[in-house]
């Protein structure tokens, strides 16, 4: 039987699949959606559910890639963003900071023990601003507010995400956006081999 954080986990992303992903031409396999261009480069968006360490609350975190096949590579039937020559998440891709070592815009979707909701609630201090949620540290949601954070994960995949999509999305626009995404680029090979000529 699947944990109440796996099952909030399971509720956001069919909500986002079905109001924006599958409009916008993604097909899904498990927690992993690709959409692939005209190029033949496929985009990826995951959705990771984990831990840092066992006893910490489960976070969903939401990364995103760019894949470029080698012309001789056999492209995968279905990638994660950790086979793709660009990757980050959505925190990074927004210029948040990483929390604690948690990176993607973690949401936090069961609360922890008391030594690490103590961490968090001195760590969040300053930001915390509205009293419809316990945490609202941009890089950092407890979600008891579904409706927000599907709000907030749908607003970032549009503003920022296909946005960045866009600019990769031919060898062209690789070309004209290497320098602007270079932190992003995970294989440096696949970028000299079919692009830098």
């Amino acid at each position: 039987m699947k944990s109440e954080a796996v099952q909030k986990a399971d509720t956001i992303q069919k909500t986002i699949e079905q109001s924006i992903l599958l409009t916008n031409g993604f097909v899904r396999k498990g927690r992993n959606f690709n959409r692939k261009t005209k190029d033949g480069f496929i985009q990826v968006i995951t959705f990771q559910t984990n831990k840092k360490y066992p006893s910490d609350p489960t976070v969903l975190s939401i990364y995103i890639g760019v894949k470029i096949p080698n012309a001789n590579e056999p492209t995968e039937e279905f990638l994660g963003y950790y086979d793709c020559t660009f990757n980050t998440c959505l925190g990074e891709i927004r210029g948040i900071e990483n929390f604690n070592g948690y990176n993607g815009r973690p949401y936090f979707l069961q609360k922890g023990d008391k030594a690490f909701n103590d961490e968090i609630d001195k760590f969040l201090k300053p930001y915390i601003k509205k009293p419809h949620r316990k945490y609202v540290k941009p890089n950092v949601e407890y979600v008891d507010d579904m409706d927000f954070v599907i709000s907030d994960i749908t607003t970032t995949l549009t503003k920022f995400v296909f946005p960045f999509f866009g600019d990769l999305d031919t060898r062209d626009k690789i070309v004209e956006n290497l320098e602007k995404y270079k932190k992003f680029i995970f294989d440096y090979k696949s970028i000299l081999a079919n692009i830098v000529k």
